[in-house]
């Protein structure tokens, strides 16, 4: 089992993913490896806009690469305070890098309208 755990805090107001700072490198023993990521942060929200979530491989966003059409993760549990939300997302993806090279996986974030 490998960890990451990143307790600063991260501003994200771009409608582009970048990186969360949550990283994680792990190297398959086998190109038949399987490796579940699981992932759960802490977000606060401004104005009530839309966060999403995902986990990419390297450049990979690994969202786009299921046939569910969404580009994010995420599973949101939100309680409003006055404009603001709290919420805690948890993504999971299970990956099939059929390589024994490392890889590094990531969580990136982005917003739905820019600035929020």
């Amino acid at each position: 089992m490998v960890g990451d755990t990143h307790a600063t805090e991260v501003t994200h107001n771009s409608t582009s993913y970048t990186d969360s700072g949550i990283d994680v490198d792990i190297t398959p023993s086998a190109t038949s490896s399987k490796i579940l990521i699981i992932a759960t942060t802490g977000t606060f929200m401004q104005d009530g806009y839309v966060f999403f979530m995902s986990i990419f491989r390297d450049s990979t966003n690994l969202a786009t690469s299921t046939t569910s059409g969404y580009d994010h993760l995420t599973s949101s549990h939100a309680q409003g305070i006055g404009n603001n939300i709290q919420l805690s997302q948890s993504l999971s993806y299970l990956d099939s890098p059929s390589s024994t090279s490392e890889q590094t996986y990531s969580v990136y974030a982005r917003a739905e309208t820019a600035g929020k």
